[in-house]
């Protein structure tokens, strides 16, 4: 199966958002990595948010793995209101993309 170019470039920005940890912008990687395909593709906001937040914790999941093998002085991981803005902005991020798609396809309807 071959991913769409927006739903691949959305995605993988959600996931270096994972790999950044608690660094503030992992946030906005998030947020952006939501918006791409949920406005460029259409569908339902859950998916985008659900989608987006897998790859987030994929990264995580990634950084958590390399920190514990390596020595290098690398992020932190996300404190508990670190998690809980992401999942906030990002369910955001997919309900504005979507609901923006929506309108535009109802006025390209309505010519």
């Amino acid at each position: 199966m071959f991913l769409k170019p927006r739903m691949l470039l959305g995605l993988a920005i959600a996931f270096v958002g994972g790999l950044a940890g608690n660094d503030p912008m992992a946030t906005w990687f998030v947020v952006v990595g939501t918006f791409i395909p949920a406005c460029g593709l259409g569908g339902t906001w859950w998916m985008w948010f659900v989608l987006s937040l897998s790859a987030w914790a994929g990264g995580g999941g990634v950084l958590m793995v390399v920190r514990l093998g390596s020595g290098l002085d690398l992020p932190g991981s996300p404190t508990q209101l670190d998690t809980i803005m992401t999942v906030l902005a990002a369910c955001s991020s997919a309900v504005v993309g979507t609901s923006l798609n929506w309108a535009a396809s109802r006025m390209i309807r309505q010519r």
